[in-house]
């Protein structure tokens, strides 16, 4: 089931804004810091798909985010967070302005939260809006190899399709 809001009600909504389909907290057990593996987008610059590992230390925040409400201009909607031989893959299914936000306390905490940026709208009655998915898979060992049960998942076979013939010329040739 999608995640939705939905006015069931008789009058518009109050004011909707900061919609965070992910708001989660972390504890590191131990002294140290937590690692962000994420990539630059595509923003049609040489350094398209530059992956980056940056340390998230206590006291600091980063933030990662569409620009221009094209999904992966600026960041990939899809990181890899590490911390102490364990981890989290995060995925934002959203095909608009998104964002995630990496905010370590002073201790050994770190609050992560991912959603749709710059949202400020109501719903008139009946009206229905569809947010962010998001996949969160957890992982204990390398992280390079964490994604593999992700890509196991995208490798199985696929439900058969009816195909559909799309007639091209004026004389319905294909």
């Amino acid at each position: 089931m999608d995640p939705v809001f939905q006015n069931t009600g008789s009058t518009e909504t109050p004011l909707l804004s900061e919609i965070l389909a992910l708001d989660t907290e972390f504890q590191l057990s131990a002294k140290g810091d937590f690692i962000l593996h994420h990539f630059t987008g595509s923003p049609c610059r040489a350094d398209d798909f530059e992956p980056f590992a940056t340390p998230l230390r206590a006291g600091t925040s980063k933030k990662i985010s569409a620009a221009g409400g094209r999904p992966s201009n600026s960041d990939l909607p899809y990181f890899n967070l590490e911390w102490q031989g364990q981890g989290l893959i995060v995925v934002v299914g959203w095909p608009g302005q998104w964002a995630a936000q990496f905010a370590r306390d002073k201790g050994n905490g770190l609050r992560l939260t991912a959603g749709q940026e710059l949202t400020r709208l109501r719903l008139l009655p009946g009206e229905e809006i569809r947010t962010p998915l998001m996949v969160l898979q957890f992982w204990r060992g390398d992280w390079i190899r964490a994604p593999e049960p992700l890509a196991a998942l995208d490798a199985r076979p696929q439900p058969a399709t009816p195909r559909r013939q799309v007639a091209s010329g004026a004389d319905g040739r294909l």
